[in-house]
């Protein structure tokens, strides 16, 4: 029986066992943290495929407290006895779903399953208690089989420290069996190299790269990062934190990303907002290759175009960065107010990465996403959550069409236990994107908890975006993934 396995770096995944509160140690955010994994068993669900899933866990470089396993070894092993049935999701909130794991656990996973193929996301989430707002950021899980795939290249396009009240942290996961030597270079937003940090990861573990400890970035750094693996394949989650406790988006600010495994001439965007319900976006656009390259950014919101071009060649290295209410830095009309799509590409060439960032400074909510390289996108792509009234939380998809044939949209929920939903949008023309938002899809209840698989009905490539968020709890509530190629 083939087995499918997907690899998670639990950044500053501190759990909490049987409700025991615990503080974050010195570097990253302050608070209690855990983590939470959804899984969602990719087979059709008429195939009656199930899928019996087994995780592994392994401490972070240095962080094992005491009776600790060999190096590359794991801390622990555990085959969750009911599986998971086809074309269905369920949640691990590592605290109580893993029993046998230690309290203070940091580190990283590797989940298998056995019987079908599988997606997975992680949440990392602050445990709010007296006078803490709620914090939570989610990424993908990356798999061997396809999707997000491990590679001993990544870009992070988007670090600080102390940048207007901003840290950020890179989590960085050794996928073989072997140790790895690797390296993080980081750039500041003229490409010039600021400094080298190094660390041997054993098989399967992670190290935890803060930028707010390193004294060799400068207070108010923003820029970006390449790592290097070695030939060792990689996977890396980044974290930025805002270093505050109130509910406003400079202090309770929490968002985390993916880095990307590379680049691509063009990158599809299916979500972005501009003067909506005080909701803005931006974009930081690296290019990771070795020649500077003009950029060209495709806006659509509804049925208006707006184009920009880079003022100068970004340079290697470099991230351009946007803000899309600023017209002199979008060619976005001022007064526009909606919710979009983009499309850029690189005019000289190069392989560029884009990030997506949207907040709402009324609320505090902040959130970050990557967008879709050319070529990256396929027919159906899925969601292992999805929420609408779920503990106050609701959620949303974006869906763009990334080929060039206009195509009819659909989507189908399938809750954890109970009946299917189903709803289609189009036609969807190429570049454009439709949106789907849990308290508007009709047949969907409240409380629903479950995942998404979304399709086009003429095989045309589509990439997608899920958003959440909790409008009752204080702080930044705000989370987003990306949809995973199926």
């Amino acid at each position: 029986m083939k087995i499918a396995r997907i690899v998670l770096s639990l950044s500053l995944a501190l759990i909490v066992l049987l409700g025991l509160a615990l503080t974050a140690s010195a570097a990253g955010p302050a608070g209690t943290w855990a983590t939470g994994i959804q899984v969602q068993n990719q087979a059709d669900k008429n195939s009656g495929q199930n899928a019996t899933v087994t995780f592994r866990f392994y401490w972070k470089v240095g962080a094992c407290p005491s009776g600790c396993p060999t190096a590359g070894e794991p801390e622990l092993t555990w085959t969750d006895p009911t599986p998971i049935a086809a074309g269905k999701s369920k949640v691990y909130y590592v605290p109580n779903a893993i029993p046998g794991l230690r309290e203070n656990f940091v580190g990283s996973a590797v989940v298998t399953s056995e019987g079908a193929p599988i997606a997975a996301i992680l949440n990392t989430a602050r445990v709010t208690g007296t006078g803490e707002m709620a914090r939570i950021g989610s990424a993908i899980g990356v798999s061997e089989e396809g999707g997000l795939m491990p590679s001993p290249m990544l870009y992070a396009p988007y670090l600080r420290k102390a940048y207007y009240g901003y840290n950020s942290y890179i989590a960085v996961q050794n996928t073989s069996n072997s140790a790895a030597d690797v390296s993080v270079m980081y750039y500041n937003n003229t490409g010039a190299l600021l400094d080298t940090e190094t660390a041997n990861i054993p098989a399967f573990s992670n190290q935890i790269f803060y930028q707010d400890q390193n004294g060799n970035l400068p207070a108010g750094f923003y820029g970006s990062a390449v790592i290097d693996g070695n030939g060792t394949p990689l996977a890396a989650v980044v974290n930025n934190a805002a270093e505050g406790n109130d509910a406003v988006v400079t202090t309770s600010g929490f968002e985390s990303y993916n880095a990307f495994t590379g680049g691509a001439t063009k990158v599809f965007v299916p979500k972005m907002t501009v003067n909506y319900y005080d909701y803005q976006s931006g974009l930081s656009i690296q290019n990771i290759g070795n020649a500077a390259t003009s950029v060209q950014v495709e806006f659509k919101f509804g049925a208006n175009t707006y184009t920009k071009t880079s003022a100068a060649p970004v340079q290697p290295n470099t991230a351009w960065s946007i803000f899309l209410a600023n017209e002199a830095a979008s060619g976005i009309p001022n007064g526009t107010a909606g919710s979009g799509s983009a499309t850029i590409t690189a005019l000289d060439g190069q392989p560029i990465v884009v990030l997506v960032s949207e907040r709402n400074d009324a609320t505090g909510f902040s959130v970050v996403w990557n967008g879709f390289a050319d070529g990256s996108g396929t027919s159906s792509i899925l969601f292992p959550k999805f929420d609408r009234a779920y503990y106050d939380y609701n959620g949303g998809i974006q869906i763009q069409n990334i080929g060039t044939q206009s195509c009819e949209i659909c989507a189908t929920w399938s809750p954890v236990s109970g009946t299917d939903v189903n709803a289609c949008q189009g036609p969807v023309a190429p570049g454009a994107s439709v949106f789907w938002f849990g308290p508007n899809v009709t047949g969907l209840l409240d409380n629903f908890h479950g995942s998404v698989v979304v399709f086009s009905d003429n095989g045309e490539p589509l990439a997608g975006v899920y958003t959440s968020r909790n409008d009752i709890l204080a702080g930044d509530t705000y989370s987003a993934y990306n949809g995973i190629t199926q």
